[in-house]
């Protein structure tokens, strides 16, 4: 009972300095309300690679997209 708890507290911690593809949020978001479709303008992009080494741009999210994604909106 105890590690499916800490698991569930490990996956639902939001980070702030996470960064996450840019193609990915957006194409996550593509359904979502207006209220979180909003924050994505506001988004910047920051140049990095991904895990093949391909150069692509990569975001930070505010916690509300976190929250979105995660399911618990």
């Amino acid at each position: 009972m105890r590690e499916t708890i800490r698991k569930i507290l490990k996956e639902s911690y939001y980070d702030q300095d996470k960064l996450y593809s840019k193609f990915y949020i957006e194409r996550r978001l593509s359904n979502a309300p207006y209220n979180i479709k909003k924050y994505l303008n506001n988004l910047v992009e920051i140049d990095c690679t991904d895990s093949e080494g391909k150069p692509h741009k990569c975001v930070r999210i505010p916690q509300i997209i976190h929250v979105y994604l995660e399911g618990r909106y």
